[in-house]
């Protein structure tokens, strides 16, 4: 598939650099941002008015999310939670023709967890080395060409050019294949914080319907997602803005919770369909 040239990015400022005489566009719709924005550390965090993604701006440099990146843990992604939701995230696959014949690619795929899940035919790319089998630093390398199934599990946040990334994605999808996205929801009930250089952007429904438009992709599924989170830990997430002296009430160790439990997140859930 021809990519789309003229999509304007995020221009990237060197120290020293003005960000007020830089005019900041929607990497999705290009819109042209206002002077509105919310100041985290040395980031602008802006809100396209047309299609409603918040963004950050400057984009990281590349020193910046390799430092960041190269120490990066979540005690919210604990191996087993991993393992337990990729097993979740199978069967939610189920719902658009998934099964163990299909071949599947899992874009940022970390340590690998769901490629050890979904079996032989799931292939990975991420850019941290790795010895996993089936996982490659870039799609270059990979293999095989052409897919039924690409997945960014947690993703899409973390990418500092969205657009370009899922319109190489793109062709990489067989006709009639499926991408499926979690990221993070910026029109959900659940509140999250702005966080470069971690996250980057934050969506909502009309923002994922122009990526998917200029991608050539149909909007199949959008649902908040849900998932399986430690007790102790989700717990610990509800009570982050109470005091001290009042989490003691909470206990999880005195509680009756099980130690696992289905949780909303503040996360939707994004099925496209390729087909062509």
């Amino acid at each position: 598939m021809k990519k789309n040239s003229s999509t304007p990015t995020i221009q990237a400022v060197e120290d020293g650099y003005e960000n007020d005489k830089v005019q900041v566009s929607c990497p999705i719709c290009t819109t042209l941002s206002g002077t509105y924005y919310i100041p985290i550390k040395e980031f602008r965090i802006y809100k396209c008015a047309s299609c409603g993604l918040e963004h950050t701006f400057p984009k990281p440099s590349l020193a910046q999310l390799q430092a960041f990146y190269s120490t990066y843990t979540d005690i919210r992604a604990a191996s087993e939670v991993v393992i337990l939701n990729a097993k979740r995230n199978l069967q939610l696959l189920e719902k658009f023709g998934y099964k163990e014949s299909k071949i599947l690619l899992d874009f940022g795929t970390g340590n690998a967890d769901f490629i050890d899940i979904a079996g032989n035919n799931c292939f990975g790319v991420d850019f941290k080395s790795t010895s996993k089998a089936r996982v490659y630093s870039n799609l270059i390398d990979l293999p095989i060409k052409k897919y039924d199934f690409i997945t960014l599990w947690g993703v899409l946040e973390h990418l500092a050019s969205p657009m370009e990334t899922l319109l190489e994605l793109r062709d990489f999808l067989k006709p009639n294949g499926i991408i499926a996205i979690t990221t993070v929801d910026a029109e959900g009930a659940i509140p999250y914080y702005y966080k470069p250089v971690e996250h980057l952007t934050y969506w909502t429904r009309h923002s994922f319907e122009n990526l998917f438009d200029k991608a050539e992709i149909v909007l199949i599924e959008y649902k908040p997602y849900e998932m399986l989170q430690r007790s102790e830990i989700y717990v610990d997430r509800l009570l982050s803005r109470t005091p001290n002296e009042f989490k003691q009430a909470f206990d999880c160790s005195k509680s009756s919770l099980p130690e696992y439990i289905e949780v909303p997140t503040n996360e939707v859930f994004v099925v496209g369909r390729c087909f062509n």
